[in-house]
């Protein structure tokens, strides 16, 4: 039975499935059209011989060389890698999890970056923290990290390397956020679970089959993939919160603004509102500057009670929420900046 291989013959890397499906991965012929930062003096030997010490071709194929038959998923990785960093004329942010540090597939990531330009960084999150860094732009990350710190979209290229079996699905979506909308994710595993996680936020990507079950995903991640992912991260989740705790403010802002002529149902509908407000600042309470938030929603909740039922003052329900409003005027992701403070109340 045949395996899956990739082959390079001087000019094209290709990727040769199990049933003898061949398919181009990389022309080397085509670094021109894609305006490569690659000159043609590192490409062809015969072309400016002094500038360069070996053409980009050869150096390409001993990397590829280099990584032996049994890293056929790395392989992959780097030839695609090359196909991305070809478009680039700037520095690229390359983060890698799983996998061993300084391990031959850190190095040869870590030297195409470098060679295409030397402020490339590849960040790696793993297990093993300890050893030598042989090259200055590897920069470990331990595999627990907490991912906050971060910068949402400040990485071209993210590979789950799974090889090991040690990356836990639930984490894609978190790890995902961290590419920025039309950078490179690539996957390496061969645990169904990661696959199916992976076909559940990416169902466009591109698998290749590799040994044993592996398989190897490569895809350009798109804006609405990426916004999808943020809404299900704890951040997204808090910032959705937020945003329906505005709406709910708005609603209630045209009913206080007009407590005298509020007809039953807009007063129902305003008590709903209310109600809902209140829960949500509950629950994002934690995550706010303020410690007065919480009990001048309930002041307001409670105020807004007590004129539906004929015991409330009114103009105690627009100190209320006046307080309120005041209070969340420092929280622009709230939207409060649209809400205005200082309200003509009819009398």
């Amino acid at each position: 039975m045949k395996l899956s291989m990739v082959g390079f013959n001087g000019r094209c890397v290709f990727f040769q499935q199990d049933n003898g499906v061949q398919r181009i991965l990389l022309d080397t012929s085509n670094v021109y059209d894609n305006h490569s930062s690659v000159s043609m003096g590192e490409l062809e030997p015969a072309y400016g011989e002094g500038r360069q010490k070996e053409p980009f071709s050869k150096q390409l194929g001993n990397i590829l060389q280099s990584l032996g038959n049994r890293n056929l998923g790395h392989i992959l990785m780097m030839t695609l890698l090359v196909k991305e960093l070809w478009k680039k004329t700037r520095p690229l942010r390359f983060l890698r999890v799983g996998g061993s540090l300084a391990d031959p597939p850190d190095l040869r990531t870590a030297e195409m970056l470098e060679l295409f330009c030397p402020d490339s960084s590849l960040w790696h999150m793993c297990r093993d923290m300890d050893g030598s860094l042989p090259r200055e732009n590897i920069l470990p990350l331990p595999m627990k990290t907490e991912l906050r710190p971060l910068a949402d979209g400040s990485f071209d290229v993210l590979f789950l390397d799974d090889a090991a079996g040690e990356l836990h699905p639930d984490r894609i979506a978190e790890l995902l956020v961290k590419l920025r909308p039309s950078g490179r994710f690539f996957c390496l595993t061969a645990q169904r679970e990661l696959a199916d996680a992976c076909r559940k936020w990416l169902p466009k990507a591109e698998y290749l089959p590799l040994e044993k079950g592996t398989q190897f995903l490569s895809h350009e991640l798109s804006y609405e993939e990426w916004n999808t992912a943020w809404n299900m991260t704890p951040q997204g989740k808090l910032a959705e919160k937020k945003r329906m705790a505005a709406h709910q403010l708005e609603q209630l802002q045209k009913t206080v603004a007009s407590l005298a002529s509020a007809g039953r149902e807009e007063r129902k509908q305003a008590l709903i509102a209310a109600g809902e407000a209140d829960k949500l600042f509950a629950e994002i309470y934690p995550f706010l500057a303020s410690v007065e938030v919480k009990a001048l929603s309930s002041q307001f909740r409670e105020s807004l009670i007590d004129w539906h039922l004929g015991n409330g003052d009114p103009a105690r329900v627009r100190r209320c929420f006046s307080a309120l409003l005041e209070d969340l005027g420092r929280y622009r992701d709230i939207s409060v900046a649209r809400i205005h403070t200082e309200m003509e109340w009819d009398c």
